[in-house]
């Protein structure tokens, strides 16, 4: 191994060098300066650099895609909520109650899926509602008229208030013709009470 020393002569120094037999002069300063030099030149290499590149590459492109996923199934959720007619469409208050053959003379018929009770005598035909002007129960037939079972309420045959709380009596219907002769109620039409259809 080469070895360095330091005279001096008249104030000033000098190097002096000297050779270890069978090693080239200056070989372990050359060869440490090579192993540093590839030292640095691995630390900056292509290979590293290129690496790192495409791990950056990657996670832009997948956070890319998120994104873009993201969006499409925002979108897709948007067209699925989006606002629809808040339209309730309520059941026509008109019904065929059948044809007046069905109803003769002296007929005194409850009708349950209307809440209605037809009545015909020799002057004509009526529909009353059988709604309690109460509350909206629905009245029952009772011995004398009709009776609300949630608050007692008493009506007469012909709907009258005959005893509370109902305010007023039983609504007397509307009742018309189809075209094909059907007799034909409004659910939402009251008239005077004693109207009569003549069939």
């Amino acid at each position: 191994m080469a070895t360095v020393r330091r005279a001096a002569n008249n104030g000033r120094s000098y190097d002096i060098h000297h050779s270890v037999p069978g090693i080239p002069p200056n070989s372990v300063e050359q060869k440490g300066a090579t192993a540093s030099k590839e030292a640095i030149a691995m630390a900056h290499s292509p290979a590293d650099t290129a690496g790192a590149s495409v791990t950056r590459r990657e996670f832009l492109d997948t956070a890319a895609f998120g994104t873009a996923a993201a969006a499409l199934f925002a979108g897709l959720l948007g067209l699925l909520r989006m606002p629809k007619p808040n339209v309730h469409y309520e059941p026509d208050s008109k019904v065929r109650l059948g044809f007046p053959n069905e109803f003769p003379e002296g007929t005194s018929r409850i009708l349950e899926r209307h809440n209605v009770m037809v009545l015909r005598d020799e002057k004509g035909l009526h529909v009353m509602s059988l709604i309690c002007t109460h509350l909206g129960c629905i009245v029952q037939k009772a011995e004398t008229g009709f009776r609300c079972p949630c608050h007692g309420s008493m009506f007469s045959p012909a709907g009258n208030v005959e005893s509370g709380p109902a305010p007023k009596a039983l609504e007397w219907l509307d009742v018309s013709r189809a075209e094909d002769g059907a007799l034909v109620v409004d659910l939402k039409k009251p008239v005077k009470a004693g109207t009569k259809t003549l069939v």
